[in-house]
């Protein structure tokens, strides 16, 4: 593992400590300037040394020496809405990335504007073919336990992820990886591929630091880390709060008055969120219910704000369960859907109606699929020639924080109960919501799933959700060999043929419709509410509702 490097840092430290017992007996020099501030995000460069200051004259023997004050704590809060229930980097699934962008890392990072830049890898390239790439490490990473950085980690960190199993389709082309020196790390590939872009991917991309090879899951669910990223988790409180610190170790760089600390407290419920906003005791904070934008925005303090992103809602049908194991009965609940009531009642008119079961967001130029449209006549027609009785109960599972999608169900239930269906919406937590995709009897018949993405692919979207072997969320059962081939030739299309990539994933979207296997709802929009005094948020709408506070700073009063 690391030994010797320790046994390195050890004699380091020894010899740091006869220099500070020299120094003392030195004259004190002037404070330094500080260095002029980098720009925010993965890309900055550690900031160039300053001139050393001439030494200042000794204080007269009457006078105290003076101390500087100590540096003031500058804290963000974060009025988080869901509960936090996983912390491993190789198992998270939901919106605890909010955590571990900050606190881990990946080799690359993802932006609308500039596309794939730096972040924990300086620079990186590959074959002409694309199945070979190389990454270089930013020089002076440092883990949060203060061993170094290396190669060596990152094989560590995928290796790990990919035994886990939750995540193995983010590494479906991945052949090997080769440490060729220690800042240097060679990843060999199955089929050509977009590395760097994956790179970036958030789910399971994330690097831990070897040191805590033996550590599993509870571990890290009892509040330790194991990153290298710009902050480590000083405290946790489950069901409350979580708090990260600085690490003085990172070297990335930060903007001006940056935030030495995050508080991350859990707020499930939305009126509770728009109150702590409104009397400053929150920052940030997303899931802000859209009739309360205007007001909000009217404080003069707080800016809430919805932007198109590559998210969508969506219902899946258990295929596996009774009745919606039959076609033709998922067919007349994607019918009755109420599409457009939906897109103008709820979300506050930002979301649109989906055209497929990728957000037209992904397709340049945007293209249409065969699709469901409201017809409750058909509705009516399908679950006759099914057999369905008057009064069959369907049940449906939403998460309790997410207020727009209950009403969104109650709308679809009111269409469903004039054709005799009677659709029961139980909320449920995260955590239950969760526990019930991974299991196989589950009495759940709907179940919501609000699509954030990890990486720019439309493989996001359907490799990750449908393909019957590298699914995240199997509650729906689909399985289709079809299906399958075409996400994986799509796939391995995307670095040399995106025309080619995308015409198949197209045709992959399309028997997804065909096989009714859920409702693709709303392409949503990313919704956020931050103080204004909070400079350097921007919203990012690849990775949902994430934040990356290492890019942020508080204005200067």
């Amino acid at each position: 593992m690391k030994k010797e490097r320790l046994i390195w840092q050890v004699l380091m430290g020894c010899l740091v400590v006869v220099a500070l017992l020299v120094s003392a007996c030195q004259p004190t020099a002037a404070p330094t300037e500080a260095p002029k501030p980098t720009e925010a995000a993965a890309a900055t460069e550690a900031p160039k040394p300053t001139e050393v200051a001439a030494p200042t004259e000794a204080p007269k023997p009457t006078e105290a020496p003076t101390q500087p004050p100590p540096p003031a704590e500058n804290i963000i809060t974060y009025a988080y809405p869901r509960m936090i229930n996983e912390l491993d980097p190789s198992l998270v699934l939901s919106s605890e990335n909010n955590i571990l962008w900050n606190v881990y890392g990946t080799l690359t990072f993802w932006d609308k504007d500039k596309g794939v830049l730096p972040y924990l890898a300086e620079s990186w390239e590959s074959n002409e073919d694309k199945t070979q790439w190389t990454f270089h490490l930013r020089k002076g990473l440092k883990c949060h336990d203060g061993t170094d950085f290396t190669a060596d980690d990152v094989k560590f960190s995928y290796e790990r992820t990919i035994a886990k199993g939750a995540l193995a389709y983010v590494f479906a082309s991945l052949d090997s990886v080769e440490v060729v020196d220690p800042l240097t790390v060679r990843l060999n590939l199955k089929y050509p591929f977009r590395w760097d872009a994956n790179a970036a991917n958030s789910w399971g991309a994330y690097l831990m630091c070897d040191s805590a090879a033996d550590k599993e899951s509870d571990w890290y669910a009892a509040g330790n880390d194991s990153g290298a990223g710009p902050y480590k988790i000083e405290s946790w409180e489950p069901g409350q709060r979580m708090v990260l610190t600085e690490f003085e170790g990172w070297t990335g760089g930060w903007p001006e008055n940056h935030f030495n600390k995050v508080v991350i407290e859990i707020v499930e419920d939305a009126a509770v969120r728009v109150q702590k906003l409104r009397g400053g005791e929150a920052d940030v904070a997303w899931g802000i219910p859209y009739d309360d934008f205007e007001s909000l925005n009217a404080t003069g303090k707080v800016t809430a704000m919805a932007v198109p992103a590559y998210l969508q809602l969506q219902w899946h049908f258990n295929t596996r369960r009774a009745p919606l194991n039959d076609l033709r009965v998922r067919q007349a609940l994607a019918y009755a859907f109420p599409y457009e009531e939906v897109q103008k009642g709820t979300y506050g008119g930002f979301a649109t109606v989906s055209k497929g079961a990728v957000p037209r967001i992904m397709w340049q130029p945007p293209v249409e699929t065969k699709i469901y449209t409201y017809d409750l006549e058909k509705a009516r027609q399908l679950l006759q020639e099914a057999g369905v009785p008057q009064g069959t109960k369907i049940k449906l599972a939403v998460e309790t924080a997410l207020r727009d999608a209950i009403q969104m169900a109650q709308l679809w239930q009111a269409e469903l109960a004039k054709i005799g269906i009677d659709l029961q919406i139980e909320q449920v937590s995260a955590s239950v919501r969760w526990d019930e995709v991974y299991n196989p009897e589950t009495e759940f018949d709907i179940m919501i799933m609000t699509m954030v993405i990890g990486f720019d692919s439309p493989n996001e979207y359907l490799g990750s959700l449908w393909h019957s072997k590298w699914t995240w969320f199997p509650f729906s059962g689909f399985a289709s060999p079809e299906f399958d081939a075409l996400v994986e030739k799509a796939l391995s299309e995307e670095a040399v043929d995106k025309a080619a990539s995308d015409a198949d994933y197209q045709k992959a979207e399309q028997i997804l419709f065909d096989n009714a296997v859920g409702v693709f709802a709303l392409d949503l929009p990313q919704d956020f509410a931050v103080a204004n005094d909070i400079e350097g948020f921007k919203v990012n709408p690849l990775y949902g509702y994430d934040v990356f506070f290492w890019q942020l700073g508080r204005k200067s009063p």
